[in-house]
């Protein structure tokens, strides 16, 4: 079960992060094997492997390490040639070389083919490597998962590279940090650049780091889509998305955190935009599921899942997953733009601070407005009126013109709907200056005023 894979992750990660010594730079002679590793009579993959190393040989990146089992008395021998401390070791941003003995001999796990060929390639002082030094420590669950790891480099995704990011992270202290760095190597510079900018956004990432908790979620590659969901520049909306999903899986559990550390990935891919409040069909499906334990499977006490089934069919709406999010991210996505081109004209250089809800609250001075009325559309020209405070027509200003971008974005700015799958692609259209117009005026008319909205609505656009 994933659960069961799960801790074994964490367990291995934290072995890791325990008995990881630090990195060093060793000549080929001192690399020792005494490990079984794959036949190679042919010589193939050696051979292989020269032809790579002729075009050039990459030993710094810590993919390509060797990993290596070091005894104490070994390691206070390297720390004492190199004068530095087991944590100063672990912290150095390039690995040292240490001068040791012509006689040292250190056994290494894996990497014996990729020795082998850089002795034929490299010329006599280029021959060393980067070693991943492991304390003697280390038990065979780790050690077996080091060979693996080193000897056929796993194309981890980001939702696993991510959650070993937060082990380290909870593990804390030099050696967390040094394996926090490994992972952190294993993605590209873009995706790198992406996750750190979103991490420095506290409350985003607090939020999302609540939702981390549930294992079905963190499956495939989303780290690339982090830098649109910044651009967008609707923190408030991403917060509220993430308290969502929280909310609605902490409920179908019953307010149970710990149960939702037990949620796999076959439970959340039948949950995900499942309405079995509203919808019969979801609900049949749900239920033979349910009975068939596919849904919460790590969950066996019978009371706990007859309170569950009872939660999970009174929840009001579709039930939102990680998933879930980064697809609305797309809707959401082309409304924001044409929401920020309402508060700047981008095509001369303007732009305008925090996020697009701060920066229309700014712009709110209640223009247009009666002391406890609050005007809500019917239509895009039609208004009602109902009691409501300056708060509530701040609020509701802002949603109405938030919903008119999801109605007209289409005509705000040059894109189009998405098609499904097979059917032909839509062509975008100009946008059309009667929409702006519109758009505008619908913001003096809630209240907001800026010198680009009262420039849009100086002048009545052409009916053409």
């Amino acid at each position: 079960m994933q659960s069961i894979a799960n801790a074994k992750d964490e367990r291995i990660s934290k072995d890791r992060i325990k008995n990881l010594r630090g990195t060093i730079c060793l000549p080929l002679e001192t690399l020792r094997f005494t490990c079984s590793h794959p036949p190679d009579p042919h010589h193939i993959v050696k051979n292989a492997l020269k032809e790579e190393f002729k075009k050039g040989c990459f030993r710094l990146p810590p993919s390509n390490h060797i990993p290596a089992i070091i005894t104490h008395d070994d390691l206070s021998y390297i720390l004492r040639e190199l004068g530095l401390s087991t944590e100063e070791l672990l912290t150095r941003d390039l690995p040292p070389k240490p001068l040791l003995c012509s006689e040292y001999r250190l056994e290494c796990l894996q990497g014996c083919h990729r020795v082998a060929a850089a002795e034929e390639v490299l010329e006599s002082s280029e021959r060393w490597w980067t070693v991943d030094l492991y304390s003697e420590d280390t038990g065979p669950e780790l050690r077996t998962a080091l060979i693996e790891e080193y000897s056929t480099p796993i194309k981890y995704s980001d939702s696993h590279i991510y959650t070993m990011i937060c082990i380290c992270r909870r593990e804390g202290g030099v050696r967390g940090f040094a394996a926090e760095e490994r992972w952190w190597s294993l993605l590209s510079p873009n995706k790198k650049k992406d996750l750190e900018r979103f991490l420095k956004y506290q409350k985003l990432a607090a939020q999302f780091n609540d939702i981390h908790i549930i294992p079905g979620f963190w499956f495939g590659n989303w780290i690339g889509n982090l830098h649109e969901i910044l651009a967008m520049r609707c923190d408030e909306r991403v917060l509220h998305y993430f308290n969502h999903i929280y909310s609605t899986w902490l409920r179908i559990l019953g307010g149970n955190v710990e149960l939702m550390r037990l949620i796999d990935k076959a439970t959340v891919d039948a949950l995900e935009l499942r309405a079995p409040s509203a919808s019969r069909d979801d609900l049949i499906f749900l239920q033979r599921h349910f009975d068939d334990g596919v849904l919460f499977a790590s969950i066996t006490n019978a009371n706990q899942r007859m309170q569950i089934w009872r939660n999970l069919t009174s929840i009001y709406g579709l039930i939102p997953t990680l998933r879930s999010f980064f697809e609305d991210v797309k809707f959401i996505r082309p409304i924001a733009k044409a929401m920020k081109r309402l508060l700047a004209d981008y095509s001369r250089g303007e732009s305008f601070e925090g996020t697009i809800d701060v920066a229309f609250t700014d712009r709110f001075c209640g223009e247009n407005q009666t002391k406890g009325v609050l005007k809500l559309q019917r239509s895009d020209i039609e208004f009602t009126a109902v009691s409501g405070t300056a708060a509530d027509q701040l609020r509701f200003g802002n949603l109405m013109l938030w919903l008119y971008s999801a109605r007209h974005w289409p005509d705000l700015i040059k894109e189009c709907p998405r098609t499904e799958k097979g059917e032909k692609k839509l062509t975008p259209r100009e946008p059309q200056e009667v929409k702006w117009y519109v758009f505008a005026l619908l913001a003096r008319q809630l209240g907001y005023s800026s010198n680009r909205i009262r420039q849009m609505t100086s002048q009545t656009p052409s009916q053409e």
